[in-house]
C-alpha cells in the first residue's frame, strides 16, 4: 500500500494537512513494520485544459480530417510527428492529456504553421472558431 499525505514541516515538526487520515492510514498498519519517505513537495503543473481539447478536435482534426483519415489516425500522426521523442532507440510519443497548458499551445502551433505551410491549410485561431459543442 502506498499512499501520499501532504504536510507542512514548521520549526522542526510535521504538520499534517488531513491528521484524521493519517490516523485511519497508521490504524490499518497497526503492528506492521513500515517505510516512511519524505520528499518535497511536487507542485501539478495545470493539465491542457478542455477548451484545449475542444478547440484540438474539433477544429484541428476535424479540418484535417476532410483529406480521408480517420480522426483518431491523424491525431496519432500529429502527436508522432511533432511530440514523439527517442527512448531506448524507438520513438514515443506522450499523450495529449499529459500536456500542460502551455506544452498543447505550443504543439498547437506547430500544427498550425505545418498545416499552413506544408498542406496550404489555415487552421483558425481558438478566438476565430467556435468549438463549445465539441465534447
Amino acid at each position: 500500500m502506498r499512499k501520499i499525505h501532504r504536510a507542512k514541516i514548521e520549526k522542526g515538526r510535521i504538520e499534517y494537512s488531513e491528521p484524521w487520515a493519517i490516523t485511519k492510514a497508521l490504524s490499518v498498519l497497526e503492528g506492521q513494520k513500515v517505510d516512511i519517505t519524505i520528499s518535497k513537495h511536487k507542485k501539478a503543473r495545470p493539465q491542457r485544459s478542455s477548451e484545449q481539447n475542444k478547440y484540438y478536435w474539433g477544429a484541428v482534426i476535424n479540418l484535417l480530417e476532410d483529406f480521408g483519415n480517420e480522426p483518431q489516425d491523424i491525431h496519432n500522426a500529429l502527436k508522432m510527428k511533432f511530440l514523439a521523442e527517442p527512448k531506448n532507440g524507438l520513438w514515443f510519443a506522450p499523450s495529449t492529456t499529459d500536456l500542460d497548458i502551455a506544452k498543447m499551445e505550443e504543439y498547437l502551433r506547430k500544427i498550425r504553421e505545418w498545416a499552413s505551410m506544408e498542406m496550404g491549410i489555415y487552421i483558425p485561431l481558438p478566438n476565430e472558431i467556435d468549438c463549445t459543442d465539441v465534447k
